[in-house]
């Protein structure tokens, strides 16, 4: 199978999915659940662009919190939102967990 696009989700499965299914209505089915089961399990990166100044400032009191940027500018944007917001977020998933072993 060829390159879809520039999704790299969508370029791994053309790459790895299994010639062996037949129905195209399976490889479809086959197809979007793996898909959703990887947009789940990676982070999506935004570009935030501010002064160099405020990131500076950002780095400085996170560490001095024991917070990485990313936990510090998180606690800060949910801060501002209205408390039944708040309320039904998820919640942050613990930094640095252990990879998972490989059988």
């Amino acid at each position: 199978m060829g390159v879809y696009n520039e999704d790299p989700v969508l370029n791994w499965l053309a790459a790895h999915f299994d010639e062996r299914l037949v129905d195209p209505c399976d490889k479809a089915r086959a197809a979007f659940q793996e898909i959703v089961k990887l947009r789940n399990m990676t982070n999506e990166r935004k570009n935030i662009t501010q002064p160099p100044d405020w990131w500076a400032a950002w780095e400085t009191q996170a560490q001095a919190e024991g917070k990485s940027l990313s936990e510090w500018v998180g606690q800060a944007c949910n801060a501002k939102l209205p408390p039944k917001v708040a309320k039904k977020l998820t919640e942050r998933p613990a930094a640095n967990r252990p990879k998972k072993e490989k059988p």
